[in-house]
């Protein structure tokens, strides 16, 4: 059963590491840095007992940006961890642009599904500077101008190493965390969904979460 979050009001003054609880109760780790930006670690506690819990820069899986509404709707604890202050902060992401389009998951199977995601394919990589307050230089102020205009869905090592523009929500991030944890990856199910990749069954409840079409109390949340 989840418990009450404790951190419902969220301050940026300065680097703090909260516990998100999981739909199956266990805990991950996070580390705020610059507003919406947060830290997410390979490091995760099946109770509430964090004594032993060390965070380092070499256990960062990924750094993303996250809606209030995550913190809003996630069950965030507060914990006596320590930040870290040697996070290397990503420069180059990956952009879906502009516009939707329906993908199929699993098709002819019978987990077929059709579902709308965001923006054109293939995504762009496109250059970031998180640290730097305002909007990106570019037109769409989404980023900073753009590196790779269409990214080949064959070249996993340039998909695996970057991290969507996309704004992180509840559940989402929150189930991904979780199949992070499962399946002991640090991939992202909507990556491997916008590029066509094949998923594993494990991403039914995150599918079935963007689809819109189930409601979340029936999915753990």
């Amino acid at each position: 059963m989840m418990k009450q979050s404790e951190l419902k009001r969220f301050s940026w003054k300065k680097p703090t590491v909260f516990a998100i609880q999981l739909r199956d109760g266990t805990y991950a780790f996070a580390q705020s840095l610059i507003e919406p930006y947060i830290a997410f670690f390979d490091v995760f506690a099946t109770d509430s007992d964090w004594s032993d819990v060390q965070l380092t820069s070499d256990k960062v899986m990924y750094v993303n940006a996250q809606t209030q509404q995550f913190f809003k709707e996630s069950c965030l604890f507060k914990t006596e961890i320590a930040p870290i202050d040697d996070i290397s902060y990503p420069t180059e992401w990956l952009h879906c642009g502009m516009g939707n389009r329906v993908v199929t998951v699993w098709a002819g199977t019978a987990q077929e599904q059709d579902i709308i995601v965001l923006g054109n394919h293939p995504p762009s990589l496109v250059k970031k500077d998180i640290r730097r307050k305002g909007p990106g230089r570019d037109i769409s102020g989404v980023h900073d101008g753009v590196v790779l205009s269409a990214i080949n869905a064959a070249d996993s090592d340039m998909i695996d190493k970057h991290e969507l523009t996309v704004l992180g929500i509840y559940p989402n991030t929150n189930e991904r965390l979780w199949l992070n944890k499962t399946l002991k990856s640090k991939h992202d199910p909507l990556k491997d969904i916008l590029f066509g990749r094949e998923l594993p069954s494990e991403y039914k409840t995150y599918v079935d979460i963007i689809s819109g079409q189930v409601e979340l109390h029936t999915l753990g949340y």
